[in-house]
């Protein structure tokens, strides 16, 4: 009995002790002392930019004495000081090159506790988003009231708007920003024929801290061309002008009409050079004259061949030679080059389309005008000549 007895109290006594180990090992952690943690961060902003990122770290929890941001798999890390505040904290991180990165914000109290990580997404711009960025169109360039006039395209999305540079009109440079709502632009100091280029500005997102450039384009505005007004010409004979004959009248050069023009008189016995006199009514830079032969005659019968322009801004009533500008010696041209008398339906083309010249750069301005005639085409030479129509291209830019 005693041996069933001393059995009984060992099988007891092996069991109890086993229980009482799995007991403690369910209680063993919480016996060992309680862990505590920091408040998190409550959000985090983020803005991306050219190879770096700010943060705005949003902590709503007075416990926060600072924060350890890292990224990279924790190769590279930053600390922000907090010093038990509440509020918004921003900062920038200059060092994170192009890509997309999983960031961790651990929190720390002023007992030098930690949070469970904060984490959230990274993705920051660079040379490869550049590369892919195309600069905006420009549509077609015109004019308006004396100033250029640009149509653009629209912008691609992401555009935050462009940046014009021009040569001004006094050899200068002018800058200008093009925001990306703007499809019209008016520039009123370029120069005519004169060197612009741009360049377009995107933001990768909205709230990117950086904008982008895309690379450059050139071109150069076109030739700036005016057309004064005919109805304010008006004859401004001299002393020593022509008279008109056969009812051609000078008004005939300025009434959009081939059919009819000016003739000077017949047999007078005075040789060339023979001039007429006009006011354009308006001063310009003279950039292109151009006049129309008589049909049935051309290159024969007193039509212009060789001509001066002379022109002033004041009008002179003395007929002075003196007091005018000569701004350019012209010479018509028969296509075919035949000897007189001889035209081919390229010349008769020509003659109907109008011969047009172009005058030098840098002229003074005028708005009197005289033509003095040298020669005619005619042979043997007469003293008489006549033109049909004609029309002026300037520059009313003073």
């Amino acid at each position: 009995m005693k041996n069933l007895f001393a059995t009984g109290l060992l099988l007891f006594l092996v069991f109890a002790s086993g229980s009482c180990s799995k007991m403690n090992d369910l209680h063993e952690k919480y016996l060992q002392g309680e862990v505590v943690y920091a408040a998190r961060v409550d959000s985090v902003s983020v803005a991306p930019g050219n190879n770096r990122v700010q943060l705005d770290i949003r902590i709503l929890a007075q416990r926060i004495d600072k924060v350890n941001i890292s990224w990279e798999n924790n190769e590279k890390s930053k600390e922000l000081s907090i010093g038990n505040q509440i509020g918004v904290f921003s900062i920038t991180l200059d060092d994170v090159t192009e890509g997309e990165y999983l960031f961790n914000i651990v929190s720390y109290d002023r007992f030098n506790n930690k949070s469970l990580p904060y984490e959230f997404t990274v993705i920051t711009y660079g040379d490869i988003f550049q590369s892919t960025l195309l600069n905006r169109r420009i549509e077609s360039i015109g004019f308006e009231s004396g100033m250029a006039k640009i149509f653009w395209r629209a912008p691609m999305e992401g555009v935050k708007e462009s940046l014009f540079r021009y040569t001004t009109n006094n050899d200068g440079t002018g800058e200008i920003i093009i925001p990306a709502s703007e499809y019209e632009t008016l520039i009123p100091d370029f120069k005519s024929g004169g060197e612009y280029s741009f360049t377009t500005f995107y933001l990768p997102q909205s709230n990117a801290i950086d904008a982008f450039e895309s690379a450059e384009t050139t071109g150069f505005f076109p030739a700036y061309e005016f057309k004064p007004d005919k109805s304010l010409f008006r004859n401004a004979k001299l002393p020593n002008d022509e008279d008109p004959d056969y009812g051609w009248v000078m008004e005939n050069l300025w009434d959009n009409n081939t059919g009819t023009g000016f003739h000077t008189a017949e047999n007078t016995g005075i040789p060339f050079p023979k001039s007429i006199t006009f006011d354009m009514g308006i001063e310009i830079n003279m950039l292109r004259f151009k006049y129309w032969q008589r049909q049935g005659f051309e290159f024969r019968r007193g039509q212009v061949k060789k001509f001066e322009i002379w022109g002033s801004a004041e009008y002179d009533q003395t007929g002075d030679w003196d007091k005018w500008n000569l701004l350019a010696t012209f010479e018509s041209v028969k296509p075919s080059g035949l000897p007189f008398g001889e035209q081919t339906d390229a010349d008769y083309a020509w003659a109907a389309a109008g011969e047009e010249f172009t005058f030098p750069p840098n002229l003074p301005s005028v708005r009197w005008i005289r033509i003095r005639v040298l020669s005619t085409w005619e042979e043997p030479v007469s003293d008489y000549f006549n033109m049909m129509e004609i029309e002026i291209v300037g520059d009313d830019r003073l």
